[in-house]
């Protein structure tokens, strides 16, 4: 998978929702950020005028069964009007999210969105691309 361009600026990193964070690494060229994590199969572009940004990496429930099986990705900012609140959803809003389908997942889901099934086709998103056994779609935040 190749790097996709998103947006961000100065970097803040969630420790407690890295896979292994010692081995992620988020590189600055021209206040442009390279998010470079093994946990997942591609890196991430995010270019300057997002502010601070932090992202997280864990599994959801297949859309499709029951299964804990689909990979994510997702980006925050943080929000102008925080205050004194230590609440996560005070202080970030969700911009991106990127996840990871098995092949036959996303033509399930293919199929349901034929059938008109709005609600599986927005959850699944946009598709990026392919790599080997896996199909990664993408999702964009409203607000």
């Amino acid at each position: 998978m190749k790097n996709r361009d998103f947006g961000g600026s100065s970097v803040a990193v969630e420790k407690s929702a890295m896979t292994n964070f010692a081995r992620a690494s988020i590189k600055s060229s021209n206040k442009v950020y390279t998010l470079d994590d093994p946990a997942l199969d591609f890196r991430l572009t995010i270019p300057p005028g997002f502010g601070q940004w932090i992202y997280r990496v864990g599994f959801a429930k297949s859309l499709v069964n029951d299964a804990l099986s689909n990979q994510f990705l997702k980006v925050y900012v943080s929000t102008k009007n925080t205050g004194n609140s230590t609440s996560f959803d005070e202080c970030y809003r969700e911009i991106l999210a990127i996840r990871r389908f098995s092949i036959d997942e996303w033509k399930n889901l293919q199929k349901s969105c034929e059938k008109r099934n709005d609600f599986l086709c927005d959850e699944a998103g946009t598709k990026l691309g392919e790599k080997d056994k896996w199909v990664w779609a993408y999702t964009k935040s409203e607000n």
